[in-house]
């Protein structure tokens, strides 16, 4: 039911139990998928989701301003938030998507980003998220050693990460 999103690849993908503000116990879950780009190359920036329950796929109305590139992104999910990390100009950038509002934010960081990278591995355990990159999206020579990186967001109320 509904309409899905188109196939692609890079997307990112995480779960989402969007609990009723007023029972406090029902809950529904959702796949939130973001991003991502066709064999063409085209890159999307929709988002979709697809509630567990009933099996229907919904496109998210967004506004704000989105993050600069959509393929190639992880994301998390910290309450009613999507974090995002998008490969910017020369550095990851964080932002935020409500998924209540369906409103797009910079997330304030402090401290000094990864550069953009491409392929990376990464995990939240509730309000810390960890981020391993993995390769440069420019690589020049054949073999190159990159140095090992760990990073580590704490996010805090508010959508400061």
């Amino acid at each position: 039911m509904g309409t899905p999103p188109s196939a692609r690849d890079s997307a990112t993908m995480a779960i989402w139990e969007d609990i009723d503000s007023e029972m406090h116990s029902l809950s529904t879950p959702y796949l939130v998928i973001y991003g991502g780009s066709s064999f063409d190359q085209t890159v999307h920036t929709d988002v979709h989701t697809f509630n567990l329950n009933t099996g229907r796929w919904s496109r998210l109305g967004v506004t704000g301003s989105e993050p600069p590139d959509a393929s190639e992104t992880i994301a998390t999910l910290w309450e009613d938030k999507l974090y995002v990390l998008a490969n910017g100009p020369s550095t990851l950038q964080c932002h935020t998507l409500c998924l209540r509002t369906g409103a797009w934010a910079s997330a304030p960081t402090k401290g000094e980003p990864p550069t953009k990278r491409t392929g990376a591995a990464h995990a939240a355990v509730h309000h810390v998220w960890v981020y391993v990159p993995a390769h440069p999206l420019t690589v020049r020579a054949k073999v190159a050693r990159y140095p090992s990186t760990v990073c580590r967001f704490r996010v805090r109320k508010g959508g400061q990460a």
